[in-house]
């Protein structure tokens, strides 16, 4: 039997070859894992509705969360089927109750879940966690307050223009006590 050896020299083209497959080989496994983190442009996963649920103490009224919770789970129902559905809370701060989704119900219970706080008003906070919830894409912002003026700071609060602001206000008079109907 007849045993074949290759010298260095007839072996180095076939070692520079190997080699340079090596070399792509790790070459595209960088790039793959790099590209999360290297994206110029991220796209967004659609469209999306958030809620923005005023629960400061101005909102503890007699009636006023239940009409607050019945505005924003008409809100919920009428968003666009192709719409993600993200609930945020707000007083002094702001806190994301259902992140964006697509499971309406589950906006609505966390709507449910929600009650006012013995806090002030401040939609800058509001504003800002909404906003950042959105991100870039596009959608609507569906603001449940009762309107209360001290909660605006001048400047604050900013919407990305892709984004449509609907107000949706909880009436303050239908929901305070009638004391002239009231027996004594």
């Amino acid at each position: 039997t007849e045993i074949y050896t290759l010298s260095l020299h007839d072996a180095l083209p076939i070692y520079l070859l190997l080699l340079a497959l090596r070399v792509v080989v790790v070459v595209l496994l960088s790039f793959a894992f790099a590209h999360p983190f290297c994206s110029q442009t991220v796209q967004p996963d659609g469209s999306a509705t958030v809620i923005l649920l005023d629960t400061s103490f101005s909102m503890s009224a007699p009636g006023q969360q239940v009409e607050a919770r019945t505005l924003a789970r008409a809100a919920i129902d009428a968003a666009p089927d192709d719409h993600q559905i993200g609930v945020v809370a707000f007083d002094d701060v702001a806190r994301v109750v259902a992140d964006l989704g697509n499971s309406r119900s589950f906006a609505r219970a966390a709507v449910e879940t929600l009650s006012s706080r013995p806090r002030g008003t401040r939609f800058s906070e509001g504003l800002g966690a909404a906003s950042a919830l959105l991100g870039s894409r596009e959608g609507r912002l569906i603001v449940v307050t009762d309107l209360q003026a001290v909660g605006w700071d001048i400047g604050s609060g900013a919407v990305s223009p892709q984004v449509e602001v609907e107000l949706r206000p909880v009436d303050r008079k239908s929901t305070r006590l009638n004391s002239s109907h009231s027996e004594i």
